[in-house]
Order: structure tokens, then C-alpha cells, then sequence
């Protein structure tokens, strides 16, 4: 992921029920039929529509989530790369939970609503 070898897109099928934030209570109530809902949507799914550079660092990843059944865009801004195999990315994510089709009790998760872009 450098000027040598610029990635193009990117697909992501992750396992919901393999959430690990360290914390069983958090986990428990992330894989429930409140966020995730793991049981009856085992997968969450990204493709990417367009990878944003700048200059030769890779700076963000847009595309497509499917989440619960429901697929919406997103935005990766991307934070570093591990440059040791430069497979491993950090990146940060805002996602509307109600738009992604999480119920009201699991919106409730951030007291303040949002609007706007991240962070705003």
C-alpha cells in the first residue's frame, strides 16, 4: 500500500460473532439482537467503491456495508498501515446505527445524536 503497489479496491467479510473488544459484557451486547444480532446475521460485508489517496499514502476507503440485511455506504479513514506486510490497517469509522438498522435501545449506545459528518 505504497506507491509501488497502489491498492485498487478492497472486500472485507467479517464474522460478527468473532467480536473480541476485550470486554465479555460489551461483547455479549454487541453480538445481541440489539446491535449485530449475530444469530440471524453471522456477517458483515464491505466493498469498496473508491480508494482515496494522498499523494502515495493511502488515506481512505469508500464503498459499500452490509449489515443486518441492510447495506449502506461508509467512509474508512485510513490512520496506518503496518508496514511490516502492509496487510494490517487502522482506521476509524462513523456509522449511523440507526441507519444501518440497529434498533433505537442500540442507538441509545452514544447519548448524543449525531449529524452531520464524524466527528461533528
Amino acid at each position: 500500500m505504497n506507491a509501488e503497489h497502489r491498492v485498487e479496491r478492497v472486500e472485507l467479510d467479517i464474522d460478527t460473532r468473532t467480536v473480541d473488544t476485550g470486554w465479555d459484557l460489551r461483547d455479549a451486547f454487541l453480538r445481541s439482537g440489539v446491535m449485530f444480532d449475530t444469530a440471524h446475521y453471522p456477517r458483515m460485508h464491505f466493498r469498496s467503491k473508491r480508494v482515496v489517496y494522498e499523494g502515495t499514502r493511502l488515506a481512505a476507503v469508500e464503498g459499500d456495508v452490509t449489515l443486518r440485511g441492510i447495506t449502506h455506504g461508509v467512509r474508512f479513514d485510513v490512520i496506518g498501515i503496518n508496514q511490516a506486510n502492509n496487510t494490517a490497517m487502522k482506521c476509524t469509522l462513523c456509522y449511523d446505527r440507526l441507519q444501518g438498522g440497529l434498533t433505537p435501545a442500540g442507538a441509545s449506545l452514544h447519548p448524543r445524536p449525531r449529524t452531520g459528518r464524524c466527528g461533528s
